[in-house]
């Protein structure tokens, strides 16, 4: 009996154990999904598409501090100076040295934040200025001196006779809706002031002035004009503050080239050392004068900042032993302080330099050889970080001959 009891057992064990197990892992698999099932599913948001500040390429000079995480700032419309990376555009015009002759245009409109550009013009016309409202533009078509609008279209006609400078025969006063040009006379040049519409038209004492060349201003006044007496038949340099709401004209003397700053308390100017020119500084009073020792062959270009706090100077670089250039240094010089602080150097011949609206940032144009010729170039550099950019416009810059710019300013999308 006892072994049929015990023969009876052994199957209900056996059977109770397989029931346990079977329960056991369906319990198991259904707290083990419940347990995958909890596990929080990430919220993060998905990585945001952001428009992205042209170039493609950028350059970071030594020692420079790391650029920050934020994304770059979004076109915005502003009634006022741009935003550091905020929606501006670039105005420049295109020269290309064919022999002893130069061809002229396009001018074109590149839009910083969208990297997008523009043609106003296809060719004929030398970009000489901005209007204050950056809506007109002052070029010149042979000896003819117009106002265009920004789809190339010609709004008014200054003069027919525009004087064959040099340098610069027009400019546009900043901050202004005044024109002053040299037009050419019986007697010769003459100094002629006139409104954007062709109108209020003023000559300044032509007979005691023989203009050759309009400085490009910083501020409405005072403005400088370049002409006799001459040092040479090519070099006719004695510079003349011209103050155009009084007409009233003051030599300059012993100041080549002078620009004052947009405030009026300083004088930016060259001087000879040899066969070099090299910059200085002084108050506009002429009370003391700081030869401010720029390193370089011989000063390209030097433009004030819009608070007239910094002057941006661009000098040479040039081979002693074969005469060629190698490139050209960056500097920033602060008047009042006499203190000198370089930028990142860059490998370009003819450069030219503007401020952006806000003072934070510059960009600097030159021609470097390329495939095929030569090719102009355009860099951003920030002044808090000293990042460089090189800015790729979305068309071709690459020329079969000598190319460089005319003329560029920062306009402000309103």
């Amino acid at each position: 009996m006892s072994n049929g009891v015990a023969g009876e057992a052994r199957p209900r064990r056996a059977f109770r154990v397989f029931l346990n197990l079977l329960f056991g892992a369906a319990g198991f698999l259904f707290l083990g999904g419940c347990t995958r099932a909890s596990v929080p599913i990430s919220t993060a948001a998905p990585p945001r598409s952001t428009s992205t500040i042209s170039p493609i390429r950028t350059i970071r000079p030594t020692l420079a501090p790391s650029p920050t995480s934020s994304p770059p700032a979004q076109p915005t419309s502003t009634t006022g100076p741009t935003p550091s990376g905020g929606a501006a555009e670039l105005i420049f015009g295109i020269v290309e040295r064919i022999g002893d002759a130069y061809t002229y245009g396009p001018i074109i409109r590149y839009h910083l934040v969208d990297n997008r550009a523009t043609e106003v013009t296809q060719g004929g016309y030398e970009l000489l200025g901005v209007g204050m409202d950056g809506d007109r533009l002052l070029a010149r078509r042979d000896d003819v001196l117009v106002v265009l609008d920004m789809q190339g279209t010609e709004k008014v006609v200054l003069t027919e006779l525009l004087y064959d400078s040099p340098g610069k025969p027009a400019v546009w006063i900043p901050g202004t809706r005044s024109i002053v040009f040299l037009e050419t006379g019986s007697a010769g040049a003459r100094v002629v002031i006139v409104d954007e519409g062709g109108g209020e038209r003023r000559v300044i004492r032509p007979d005691e002035l023989s203009p050759r060349e309009v400085m490009p201003p910083s501020a409405s006044a005072p403005l400088v004009i370049l002409g006799e007496p001459c040092a040479s038949p090519a070099q006719c340099e004695s510079a003349y503050a011209v103050e155009p709401t009084v007409l009233d004209v003051k030599p300059l003397t012993d100041r080549l080239r002078p620009v004052f700053s947009p405030g009026g308390q300083y004088l930016a100017y060259l001087y000879e050392e040899g066969d070099r020119r090299r910059l200085a500084l002084a108050p506009a009073d002429g009370s003391r004068q700081v030869r401010m020792g720029v390193p370089g062959d011989n000063i390209l270009d030097y433009v004030w900042s819009p608070e007239s706090d910094e002057l941006l100077v661009i000098a040479l670089v040039r081979s002693d032993y074969s005469g060629r250039w190698f490139g050209a240094r960056q500097f920033l010089l602060t008047p009042g302080t006499w203190s000198m602080v370089e930028l990142p150097s860059t490998e370009t011949a003819n450069a030219k330099g503007i401020w952006s609206l806000d003072g934070r940032q510059v960009i600097l144009a030159g021609t470097e050889p390329a495939e095929g010729g030569y090719e102009v170039t355009l860099r951003r550099i920030d002044l808090v970080t000293r990042d460089v950019q090189i800015l790729e416009p979305p068309l071709d810059l690459v020329r079969p001959n000598y190319v460089f710019l005319s003329y560029m300013a920062w306009r402000a999308l309103r």
